[in-house]
């Protein structure tokens, strides 16, 4: 939304491990509430010292500094005078508080990044306050800047080329953040004949430490636009694509206070004025607990001190205290979203479980107080656990993130297998099910650990133990390509015309294997030991013990049978069978039969050989 005053004062409220209302939902990296401030709270010790105060017990962190003066001060800068801006941020960092200079104009894209135009000659009086007072400088600096709408192709670009060339400007100990309008959702290229985008989206790839989304209502709203343009919908997409940059706590909600009747700052709808302190307290609650899985949601940005927010006016306490609060144990996932259903341990002369269970945004409320200094926490997931050590005083949210694991089943060739399916499971006290493979890939979300795996595939199990998927999230199996071959007695592969083979192997049972094509049946399958049975002209024959993984090719060869009498009419195989001389037999002993009066006589036939018979 865009504002009338063009330099401000600005305070950003952080919340530390707790919330805007005693229920809400702490997020591992949602800790900021922002303050903007238009009115002097620097010239007087009184204005800086109730500032602070004021800060303080509501849980303030960051104070983004509006300093630009029309008159110089004394060391020649269009600022506070330097002992002014010294005093407040020494007793802002005696308090833990950190301070940001805030400036910028409607004006600043068109004027340009040339080391002597205005923006940059602000930044260099930053510069140069720094220099001079070592022992308070500014934390960073943050730029509020909305030019007139609609605003051309080449004005977002002059925008983001702002944006950029402060950024290389500042030393890198400086941190920059931006106040953008919720509706920047334009397609632009940046840089001009780059990549096509939102303008959101570009100013997220920039290299920033926090962006303020000014999507101000006074209600939370669902995801559900259609339902109504609250808070969640006209932020979600901007914390969406920063959830793809994995850049934590980089969006923060705007939440806007300031009476809007005399100030023409929108329609009543845009302002928690009306309501106060409470009802913004209740919709934030709602606000976080959606985005509280998002690891780029970094908590409110609230516009502003003193004539509503922090003033004592009616339904506006001068305090807005967090409310006390434990410990807070988190999982996420590997993309910083929340993960559900985990439960926790920490250990105080043994292991005590935490009650409950993380919620839909990975968070578990403990009672565990933050002045228990260094204690070791457990979180189980997926029946697996591991163990963190952390100091709570110091830092009291544990975070504990899994690795995303993939399976794949690829061939022989390495490539996946998109039409066959494998089972997965993992041991974790137990073989689990982790999924079925669809394209040749199955993946699951597991604590960073070492597990051993399974794939069942083809009837057959294959098993790989001790892989730690922290260092390795990938577990190929892969399978082998195992030919089998039926050879006549010289060697030579059977053809067709001399009748074809049928294979089977065992895997939990005799499976089918194929029919063999001119001597060869061919399959994929994963590289263990199997025996394999090849069924031809009647009779079968079984090969044990073929470790295909070392082999790949399992051959089968007949003996050719020659009646030295001519008077061979048939053999028994499963029944009376057509005896053809010279035919080709699988090894095995045979009943023949003959039309001279010779009885039938039982003959082993060995394969490779030629075989003579009566």
């Amino acid at each position: 939304m865009k504002r009338s005053m063009v330099f401000m004062l600005v305070a950003v409220v952080v919340l530390g491990s707790v919330g805007l209302a005693s229920h809400l939902p702490v997020s591992a990296e949602a800790s900021v509430h922002a303050l903007w401030i238009f009115s002097d709270e620097v010239s007087t010790p009184a204005a800086r010292d109730t500032l602070v105060q004021r800060s303080v017990a509501s849980g303030v962190t960051d104070l983004y500094l509006s300093v630009y003066r029309s008159a110089l001060n004394s060391a020649g800068r269009r600022m506070y005078q330097d002992s002014d801006i010294a005093d407040l941020i020494g007793k802002a960092h005696l308090h833990g508080l950190a301070v940001w200079a805030a400036y910028g104009n409607t004006d600043w894209p068109a004027i340009g990044c040339s080391p002597s135009s205005w923006p940059l000659q602000r930044m260099a009086e930053v510069v140069a306050y720094d220099t001079a007072n070592p022992t308070a400088q500014f934390d960073g600096v943050i730029l509020d800047v909305e030019p007139p709408e609609p605003q051309s192709e080449a004005a977002y670009q002059s925008l983001l080329t702002l944006y950029q060339c402060t950024r290389a400007f500042l030393p890198g100990n400086l941190q920059l953040a931006v106040a953008i309008r919720f509706f920047w959702d334009t397609a632009v290229a940046f840089p001009v004949g780059g990549s096509v985008k939102p303008v959101y989206q570009h100013i997220a790839d920039l290299n920033l430490d926090h962006i303020v989304v000014m999507g101000y209502r006074d209600f939370a709203g669902t995801a559900a636009c259609a339902e109504g343009d609250g808070l969640i919908c006209l932020d979600q997409d901007e914390i969406a694509y920063a959830d793809t940059l994995l850049k934590s706590n980089l969006i923060l909600v705007g939440l806007e206070t300031a009476n809007c009747a005399p100030s023409e700052c929108g329609p009543e709808k845009v302002t928690f004025y009306e309501e106060g302190q409470a009802a913004l307290n209740s919709e934030a609650q709602l606000v976080a607990t959606h985005f509280g899985g998002h690891i780029s949601f970094g908590g409110f940005a609230i516009h502003r001190y003193n004539a509503s927010y922090l003033s004592g006016l009616p339904a506006w306490p001068t305090e807005n205290p967090p409310p006390p609060q434990g410990v807070i144990v988190k999982l996420l996932d590997s993309q910083g979203h929340g993960l559900a259903g985990a439960s926790a341990q920490y250990y105080d002369a043994g292991w005590q479980t935490i009650p409950g269970s993380t919620d839909a945004s990975g968070t578990l409320v403990t009672g565990i107080p933050t002045t228990r200094g260094n204690l070791t926490f457990r979180m189980t997931y997926a029946h697996a656990s591991t163990d963190m050590a952390q100091n709570v005083t110091s830092n009291p949210i544990v975070t504990f993130q899994t690795a995303h694991v993939t399976v794949e089943l690829r061939d022989s060739a390495g490539n996946l297998m998109p039409d066959d399916t494998g089972t997965v499971q993992y041991y974790a006290g137990g073989w689990r099910d982790f999924g079925a493979t669809a394209g040749g890939q199955a993946s699951k979300e597991l604590l960073p650990l070492t597990y051993s795996f399974s794939m069942n595939y083809a009837f057959a199990r294959q098993e790989k133990g001790g892989q730690n998927v922290a260092s390795t999230p990938t577990v190929t199996f892969q399978t082998a390509n195992v030919i089998v071959e039926l050879k006549d007695s010289a060697g030579a592969l059977m053809p067709d015309s001399a009748g074809t083979g049928a294979v089977q192997y065992y895997a939990g049972g005799w499976r089918d294997f194929g029919v063999t094509v001119n001597g060869q049946a061919s399959k994929e399958l994963l590289p263990l030991t199997y025996s394999f049975a090849m069924n031809y002209a009647f009779a079968r024959q079984q090969l044990n013990g073929q470790d295909v993984n070392a082999n790949q090719t399992v051959a089968f060869q007949t003996g050719q049978v020659h009646s030295v009498s001519g008077t061979a009419v048939q053999y028994y195989a499963g029944g009376w069978r057509s005896f053809v001389q010279d035919m080709q037999l699988l090894p095995g002993t045979y009943t023949f039969r003959f039309n001279d009066g010779n009885p039938n006589q039982a003959v082993p036939i060995s394969g490779g050989i030629a075989n003579s018979i009566h």
